[in-house]
């Protein structure tokens, strides 16, 4: 049969377009086996429960179940990430971020996508699809669409024809070599294609302590041992935590619902936020924004009060809220209601947490629609009682006009 095609002669058939590669994260090796099963229509592509790189394929996907990256003990972290960046080079066509049900708040989700724009980069986001388990799940989580400009869905019986729409007229994503090396990647690529097994990383283990004559421990490392590449991540900013801080009704949930608002992201839902005789809010609260770069908003119950249920653990919780990096912490005072009772305010609030704060600390006044008059003279009024509050003569000061 000649090979070559007459003209005017029926055309050949097009090449079968390019299988879609897929990266399967999460923290739930179950639940990313199942969505690797799906994709692949096949029970048993993912059979073994682990949180190590595996791949599977079909003619249509190539399924990549990646570690979970979001494990702070693992002892090789970066190396799972340059593992996964050549099983995938140059990149996936499609990322798949598994939510676990238990998992399914947005302060916990939220830290997850960041992490991953943080390994990854921004341009990973239009990429990725946040894949949520059930109604419930979806309900509290799908306005992360408009918080990080990415897709949330509901995970589906044909999961493999929404992963086959959700890569249509699009090209694939590409690595950007920011916080690794290509030069690594493609090493490590070469290297994995090479072994004999089947293109996936061996297991790393932690070799035994070694003990000289005297059975002192000597070198963990033997000459035989494989050698992992640390890169270290750069600073980048990923997120950034605001920390409401001040008495019951000075106005923090209200403040931090004028920040929210103030935001990109207008699905975002506000803290509970009312008049009331007993305080409103009794425990932690955070929620997210967009300032360019998700904010986190943390409201707080009144640290200082003898009537808070549960005082240790809010406590505790907002110790953590504010040692994160970076954070601002906004100490909240009522016009008006600058007295006495404010003398050492942030000193006590130190001596509470146990960390101090008043480094990060802004002041900020609310109910400035009730202020008459000129903005300077009132802050000379009001000069002592708020040195006093914040013992520095440089704090920084602003006014907040609740709406």
């Amino acid at each position: 049969m000649n090979s070559r095609w007459r003209e005017g002669a029926r055309q050949p058939p097009p090449p079968y377009p390019k299988s879609l590669s897929v990266a399967v994260l999460g923290t739930a090796a179950l639940l990313k086996n199942d969505v690797g099963n799906h994709i692949l229509r096949d029970q048993r592509a993912f059979l073994k429960v682990s949180d190590h790189l595996s791949q599977s394929r079909n003619q249509t996907f190539h399924v990549i179940n990646a570690p979970n990256f979001f494990n702070k003990d693992c002892k090789y972290p970066d190396q799972q990430i340059i593992d996964f960046m050549a099983i995938s080079h140059p990149g996936p066509d499609l990322f798949i971020l598994v939510v676990d049900p238990a998992e399914a708040t947005e302060e916990k989700a939220v830290a997850q996508i960041t992490k991953l724009t943080y390994i990854f980069g921004d341009s990973l986001l239009p990429y990725l699809v946040v894949l949520l388990q059930d109604v419930d799940s979806y309900h509290s989580l799908h306005h992360l669409m408009d918080l990080f400009n990415l897709t949330v869905a509901l995970k589906k019986e044909n999961l493999a024809g929404d992963c086959q729409r959700w890569c249509c007229d699009r090209s694939s994503f590409l690595y950007q070599y920011n916080n690794y090396s290509e030069e690594v990647v493609k090493r490590r690529k070469e290297s994995l294609e090479n072994n004999s097994t089947g293109g996936l990383p061996a297991t790393p283990q932690l070799p035994s302590p070694r003990k000289d004559s005297q059975n002192r421990t000597l070198s963990m490392r033997n000459p035989s041992d494989p050698v992992y590449e640390t890169i270290s991540i750069g600073t980048k900013i990923t997120q950034y935590t605001m920390v409401l801080l001040g008495r019951c009704g000075a106005g923090k949930s209200a403040s931090g619902n004028t920040i929210l608002k103030a935001g990109q992201c207008k699905t975002t839902t506000l803290f509970q936020s009312e008049a009331s005789s007993v305080p409103v809010t009794k425990q932690c609260e955070a929620r997210f924004t967009q300032f360019g770069i998700p904010v986190r908003v943390v409201d707080t119950p009144d640290l200082l009060s003898n009537q808070l249920p549960n005082v240790e653990q809010q406590i505790a919780q907002c110790r953590e809220y504010c040692r994160s990096e970076p954070c601002t912490i906004l100490l909240v005072l009522q016009l008006g209601r600058l007295s006495d009772n404010e003398m050492g305010l942030l000193d006590r609030f130190e001596t509470t947490l146990g960390t101090r704060i008043r480094d990060r600390t802004i002041i900020l006044l609310t109910h400035a629609e009730v202020l008459k008059g000129d903005v300077r003279e009132y802050f000379l009024q009001c000069a002592i009682p708020i040195s006093m509050c914040n013992n520095h003569p440089y704090g920084a000061i602003t006014l907040f006009n609740l709406v």
